[in-house]
């Protein structure tokens, strides 16, 4: 496939070009920043977009006819909701009409739709990592009302042009991250959730610290049961006994521990916040409506 990347001197742009420059089956045609362009992208099958996300939602919809899948990393086509833009994301949606159109981009809980449209919506960092934390016990309806979920995260989660904390730094906790909405339309989650992430001084990567009450006393043998099977077949999913954030750089692995903490349960889950939840993702998404295996030049 012939593919084109907006963006690609922004980070997850950059991550993206990294891993498709290499790869025999995959031509990239045309890169583009905010002042140069470089080739066609009429001659582009494909697209990754690595924009800011009101600059994704007014070029998507005018990307010539030749794009036949959008691989979008920004938010602007996650939320279903076009009354929520405002809320979450500080803009009117200006091609609502397009939303129905967007599939989630989550291969562990989307991958038969994946393939069925042209415009795939790649989860963010935190997304990726607390959806796929919750869904085994989310899906076997085990979760109480109440989630609350701890997250510290690396300064390139902030973009190209993040400044370096000098110690962890949390923002937006409680209610207000834009991620929060996107978490629990996937999960088809109505309960409260709490969110509390922070920045640390290093580079990538994220570790979730996820906490719900469950509706049933469960072990910490029978919650590892449970995610195993969930996640057996996954190639990208480990669940271990203990994680750490260092095993998972600049891979496209999520990996996940579960603990039994008095009447709450624990699931700690690390990924690389530029590829399972960024630019590696995409290229997953990218494998799957190729028709190739999804471990393709990720591994």
């Amino acid at each position: 496939m012939k593919i084109a990347v907006l963006g690609s001197t922004g980070i997850q742009g950059g991550e993206a070009v990294k891993k498709l420059v290499g790869r025999k089956d995959i031509e990239i045609v045309c890169t583009s920043s905010s002042k140069k362009i470089v080739g066609n992208i009429e001659d582009a099958e494909g697209v990754i977009v690595a924009l800011q996300h009101k600059e994704a939602m007014e070029q998507i919809p005018y990307l010539p006819g030749s794009i036949k899948f959008v691989f979008d990393l920004s938010g602007a086509y996650r939320l279903k909701d076009p009354e929520a833009y405002p809320k979450w994301y500080g803009f009117e949606h200006t091609h609502p009409h397009l939303l129905k159109y967007a599939v989630y981009g989550l291969p562990e809980i989307n991958r038969a739709l994946i393939g069925k449209t042209w415009l795939i919506s790649v989860p963010g960092c935190y997304e990726t990592a607390i959806i796929l934390g919750l869904n085994p016990l989310i899906r076997l309806g085990l979760v109480d009302s109440l989630i609350r979920v701890n997250a510290l995260s690396g300064y390139t989660g902030a973009g190209k042009d993040a400044k370096i904390p000098k110690r962890i730094t949390p923002y937006k906790s409680g209610i207000q991250h834009q991620h929060i909405p996107a978490i629990k339309q996937e999960l088809k989650f109505n309960g409260k959730l709490f969110f509390f992430p922070e920045i640390g001084s290093f580079p990538r990567g994220i570790l979730a610290r996820i906490m719900v009450k469950t509706k049933k006393s469960l072990t910490k043998e029978e919650l590892n049961g449970i995610y195993k099977e969930i996640y057996q077949n996954e190639p990208f999913v480990r669940v271990k006994e203990e994680v750490r954030i260092d095993e998972v750089l600049e891979t496209n692995f999520c990996h996940m521990a579960c603990y039994k903490k008095g009447e709450w349960v624990e699931i700690d889950v690390v990924i690389d916040n530029l590829g399972k939840g960024g630019a590696w993702q995409a290229i997953q998404n990218l494998n799957i409506v190729l028709g190739l295996p999804e471990t393709t030049g990720l591994l």
